[in-house]
């Protein structure tokens, strides 16, 4: 197997180097694994967790969606930039309407009509909207086709300029928040909800109005649920879920947070 060049990404003026069979000349380019991991643990806990099934039913077809978005991204000779992303959104309206949940979809009805400027308009508002101001109705709808993107965007930076750290509670790349937090014995780490990159999470701390005193911070248990606690902010009202990959060592921390939101009522409140 040879490596064969395709065009420069005008984004960071590097070559991306694809795989390529020798003889046939068919190009074979790389998937970034994270994405069929994802679907992988999406379906083993939609057969664990019943109660979860349908959401991870619309979770799998989404992020089988985006995977082809970001393969369609990496290889792309053209310029790259949030407003192309308007090109994918009737397949992803369509996606919706088969797999989502009634109240998704009837957000995506209100969206059906609008145009490629206004779908480039609302992509660019939502890529440059880092801290500003409450979300718009239609966020999951730009953040979705905008996570391969990001992705895309980060995988390079990393690639160039290594680890990132020292953000505190913000996404050092794209200065998002937190989705979820992983956790490895004393390793701590935030992952990204829009990049899905992972920082160290030093000490624990309300990742939105930073708060660090212990009696501030609650961590609840979620059900039954052996490797994921609930963290609570009494300052200000924030959660988020930390997954245990010591404890599952299967667990995709941002996977398992989707499926359990409903069981997020029923965290007990054990104080340490």
């Amino acid at each position: 197997m040879i490596l064969a060049q395709v065009p420069r990404n005008p984004l960071r003026g590097r070559v991306i180097q694809t795989p390529q069979t020798r003889g046939g000349g068919l190009t074979i380019f790389y998937v970034n694994p994270m994405w069929e991991e994802r679907i992988k643990r999406a379906t083993a806990l939609g057969l664990a967790w019943p109660f979860a099934a349908r959401t991870l039913r619309f979770y799998r077809a989404l992020t089988s969606f985006q995977r082809d978005v970001h393969h369609h991204i990496v290889t792309a000779s053209a310029k790259i930039d949030p407003a192309m992303l308007a090109a994918f959104v009737p397949g992803f309206i369509a996606m919706v309407e088969a797999t989502a949940p009634h109240e998704i979809d009837v957000l995506a009805q209100r969206l059906k009509d609008k145009q490629d400027d206004e779908w480039e308009e609302l992509l660019r508002t939502e890529w440059h909207r880092v801290g500003q101001g409450a979300d718009s109705p239609f966020a999951f709808f730009t953040r979705s086709l905008l996570q391969p993107y990001a992705k895309h965007l980060a995988d390079l930076w990393h690639s160039e300029v290594g680890v990132l750290d020292g953000a505190e509670t913000a996404c050092p790349f794209c200065g998002r928040p937190p989705q979820v937090i992983s956790v490895c014995g004393e390793k701590r780490e935030f992952i990204c909800s829009l990049c899905s990159t992972a920082w160290a999470a030093h000490r624990p701390q309300c990742p939105r109005c930073r708060e660090i005193r212990p009696d501030r911070l609650a961590h609840d248990a979620v059900a039954d649920i052996p490797w994921m606690r609930l963290e609570s902010c009494e300052s200000c009202g924030h959660r988020i879920k930390a997954v245990d990959v010591g404890l599952a060592p299967d667990a995709v921390p941002l996977v398992d947070d989707i499926a359990a939101i409903p069981l997020e009522k029923l965290a007990r409140h054990p104080r340490k």
